[in-house]
């Protein structure tokens, strides 16, 4: 008896969806990436590619429709609409990108190199264009160093971009699932 119970248990779990599956409700798509004047860190590509990751991971969001993208603003919503897809194009920039090299710490020899990345990301509603979201993060890391090496701060860079980009992106799923899935009442309220 106990063991037809647990089989039909079992039968039963097995027939449900996967609870943790959610259905896109966002599509995203990233229209550039942008490093600012005063930045030469050259990490536009990295950043494209870590970003693309990292929006990639939330099971609420989507980077392709499905079909080539439309070239028309009113076929985009209809093809939103018809996915039943609310639309963002973000575009990431990389804010700032600084390196210094430290003295030791107290009882140590070898200096402290300090990578410094700042990034924003900001979001506009498709098709319309208007500005609805945005994210700001920022990474820092070090390392003991006798020199300051290429390979070195390149590597430093890397993560420090990587960490902003996780903080940048985090910040605006954080906001997308704060957002209202329908505009206030117009009524006003009786007081």
């Amino acid at each position: 008896m106990r063991r037809a119970a647990a089989l039909l248990l079992l039968a039963n779990v097995l027939a449900l969806p996967q609870l943790g599956e959610a259905k896109p409700r966002f599509f995203v798509y990233l229209r550039a990436v942008k490093e600012q004047v005063n930045t030469r860190c050259k990490l536009a590509s990295q950043a494209r590619a870590l970003v693309k990751k990292l929006l990639a991971k939330d099971p609420t969001i989507t980077l392709d429709l499905g079909a080539p993208m439309p070239k028309s603003k009113k076929a985009l919503a209809k093809l939103l609409a018809a996915k039943k897809l609310r639309g963002y194009g973000i575009v990431f920039r990389i804010t700032r990108c600084k390196h210094s090299l430290n003295p030791p710490a107290k009882g140590r020899r070898a200096k402290v190199l300090m990578v410094e990345v700042g990034s924003a990301l900001d979001a506009e509603t498709i098709p319309s264009g208007q500005l609805a979201l945005a994210g700001i993060g920022a990474g820092q890391v070090g390392t003991e160093v006798s020199r300051i090496r290429k390979e070195e701060l390149a590597s430093l860079r890397a993560d420090a971009l990587e960490v902003a980009a996780k903080q940048s992106v985090a910040r605006f799923i954080t906001n997308l699932g704060s957002r209202r899935s329908h505009p206030p009442s117009k009524r006003r309220r009786r007081r």
